[in-house]
């Protein structure tokens, strides 16, 4: 009997860590959209700082995000921050805008591998 409710106890934290996982990520990728989608283009001269802030702010949760997300979407995203960041600094439009639709491709993936399905749970 206890291993019973030792097993329905563990399931229900389990559930629990993945429902809670699940919101976290998707709020994480829902502010990066916001960010990404509000993001001038690279000749006003806000555009720096408000890359910057879009870096600095993939830069605070990537490390739980890549807790379980695979590290090589997490290293694409972050890579694509940094480019844009530095497509901003220079000015150069061209790669500005196609960084800024990669990113946004990336968020878009860590979204999809962290849907709330059953297949996702085991």
């Amino acid at each position: 009997m206890r291993s019973l409710i030792a097993t329905v106890v563990l399931f229900c934290l389990m559930i629990l860590a993945a429902t809670l996982n699940f919101l976290y990520v998707n709020r994480v990728a829902d502010e990066m959209t916001n960010l990404a989608t509000s993001l001038p283009s690279p000749t006003d001269s806000t555009c720096v700082e408000k890359a910057a802030s879009l870096c600095q702010k993939w830069k605070k949760n990537a490390p739980i995000v890549g807790l379980t997300v695979g590290f090589s979407t997490v290293d694409k995203l972050s890579e694509h921050c940094q480019t844009l960041l530095s497509c901003a600094e220079v000015g150069d439009v061209y790669g500005y805008y196609s960084t800024l639709s990669l990113l946004k491709d990336s968020i878009d993936d860590v979204r999809r591998l962290e849907q709330f399905e059953i297949e996702n749970l085991f």
